[in-house]
């Protein structure tokens, strides 16, 4: 499993923060490191134990790099939820793919989203830019809203909550 996360310093979309809570809910218990990309090394890069989220500048899952892309029209989320998504687990993931996951990343890379929900949800990760602590409260109430979330599919596909 990986140990670090590193993320860049500055503002922080919903996008991220659901990569990051998504990590979590994966069992993810090392450290969140905020560096901006040019402080990212080498060493922080060829690091199998490390996931750069948003600092990598490449999108490459196996290396645990996961970078928002215009050209792929993906956000890191959804990317990170994907690859995170084990077999028993499965059809929660999907169904958090299809819904949850995908009006998230559409507000990221700036598409129309049906539906108020999620714009709430991204207006309030943002707003949290603006505060002391914002980051780690933000990072508090998204792990919320996921555990919630996937509590309630796991309710509907009658599997044990």
């Amino acid at each position: 499993m990986f140990s670090t996360v590193i993320v860049p310093t500055g503002y922080f979309t919903a996008d991220l923060i659901l990569a990051i809570a998504t990590l979590k809910m994966a069992g993810f218990r090392g450290k969140i490191i905020r560096r901006d990309s040019q402080e990212v090394t080498r060493a922080d890069r060829d690091n199998p134990k490390t996931i750069l989220l948003n600092v990598g500048q490449e999108i490459n899952a196996p290396r645990g790099n996961y970078d928002f892309s215009h050209s792929r029209r993906t956000g890191v989320a959804l990317p990170v939820l994907e690859a995170f998504a084990d077999t028993p687990n499965e059809p929660i993931a999907r169904l958090l793919a299809e819904d949850f996951y995908c009006r998230v990343n559409q507000i990221q890379i700036g598409q129309t989203v049906p539906g108020l929900n999620c714009l709430d949800f991204t207006l309030i990760v943002a707003n949290f830019n603006h505060i002391d602590k914002g980051f780690d409260y933000a990072l508090s109430l998204t792990n919320a809203i996921l555990v919630s979330h996937v509590a309630s599919i796991r309710k509907t596909l009658h599997m044990p909550v």
